[in-house]
């Protein structure tokens, strides 16, 4: 099963697909079930130049402005959806949430309107980089500390920012997870959450547009109340799952409950909050393990409250992972200069130590 296999059962939901909206660098080849809107003027500002990626609901292309030179990315929906009030109001409801979030690591909605074919699209700002869910295709595992603290401080910062604002996430996974390059030539990545087409106003009774029962995300990150069908009921806790099992990925290599069998692997995230571990796993330090280990309980009580919890744990954790290391190769350091033996193989040549001789 690939990492973001899709699950949408909701009758007119949008279907969640692994797609870096705004990677540079790539043109990938749009499905042919559509007309290639390349050159196409939206609203007499936005025209579309470079096909970027495609989700379930429609594509994303790199924009010129008539009348800036700024480029933007253009997320426009997929004429089949346009027809659809549901879809339609999910679409406007992503960009009316993302835009008052106004967070510097949460994408930058700037604009919402409807193409003269009555499709309607959202501009962003177009993003230099790639996706957390790239990088993992690439390097499998991040083992360097510094890189996680960099990536889970920022993550939990947006996503506290919209727990504070009532909003949930609910489809947080390594392809909505932005990786900026900087500018500067910093090493660290300026991270950028995207993507909130399926998320929930708590706020906002009486409008939600999730069925009561519904599986809306993708199964390896969905937090065991979206996989039992509880979406319209999922809260802050079903993000801080999500976010947990990011990282176990990040640190293990390959998402908790994987398994051969999809209906295992979901069977197992659903109930058990126990994951599969694997080598790279094994090999964290344990303060960042309680933590993640917590985040991934099956039952929501037992999780952090929400991601501003998590972020702090996880802060603590790796400072105390970090100390232990330190600790460790100070002794290792103090043995060496307080003159621990060192057993010297014997050698062939004339003049060589026997065996039983040492250097101290």
């Amino acid at each position: 099963m690939a990492d973001d296999d899709a699950v949408a059962t909701e009758p007119t939901a949008r279907r969640v697909d692994d797609v870096a909206t705004t990677e540079v660098g790539e043109r990938p080849a749009p499905s042919s079930s559509q007309p290639d809107p390349i050159g196409k003027l939206l609203r007499g500002t936005y025209r579309l130049e470079r096909f970027i990626g495609e989700g379930g609901m429609g594509r994303v292309y790199e924009a010129s402005h008539e009348r800036l030179s700024r480029r933007f990315a253009v997320k426009l929906l997929g004429g089949e959806h346009s027809r659809n009030d549901k879809t339609v109001s999910r679409m406007e409801r992503e960009a009316d949430i993302t835009s008052r979030l106004d967070h510097a690591h949460i994408v930058d909605v700037i604009d919402f309107d409807y193409a003269d074919d009555g499709r309607p699209f959202i501009v962003m700002e177009l993003l230099k980089g790639e996706t957390l869910a790239r990088r993992l295709q690439r390097e499998r595992v991040i083992s360097d500390l510094d890189h996680v603290e960099a990536i889970v401080e920022q993550v939990t910062s947006a996503l506290a920012a919209a727990h504070g604002a009532g909003i949930v996430h609910r489809d947080l996974k390594p392809a909505n997870i932005f990786l900026c390059r900087r500018a500067s030539g910093e090493k660290l990545p300026f991270v950028k959450v995207m993507d909130f087409g399926i998320s929930k106003d708590m706020h906002a009774a009486g409008h939600e547009l999730t069925a009561a029962i519904a599986v809306l995300g993708t199964p390896p990150y969905m937090s065991p109340e979206q996989i039992q069908g509880r979406t319209a009921h999922a809260d802050a806790r079903a993000d801080v799952f999500a976010l947990g099992a990011v990282i176990f990925r990040m640190l293990g290599g390959a998402p908790p409950f994987r398994s051969d069998s999809k209906a295992e692997s979901m069977f197992r995230q659903a109930t058990s909050g126990k994951p599969i571990e694997t080598p790279a796993w094994t090999r964290v330090a344990e303060p960042i393990r309680r933590v993640v280990l917590r985040a991934l309980s099956a039952k929501p009580d037992a999780r952090q409250v929400d991601a501003a919890e998590l972020g702090r744990q996880m802060k603590a954790a790796i400072g105390e992972a970090r100390a232990g290391g330190a600790a460790r190769a100070h002794g290792e350091t103090q043995g060496d200069e307080a003159g621990d033996t060192l057993d010297v193989p014997p050698r062939t040549r004339r003049g060589a130590r026997g065996p039983s001789q040492r250097v101290t």
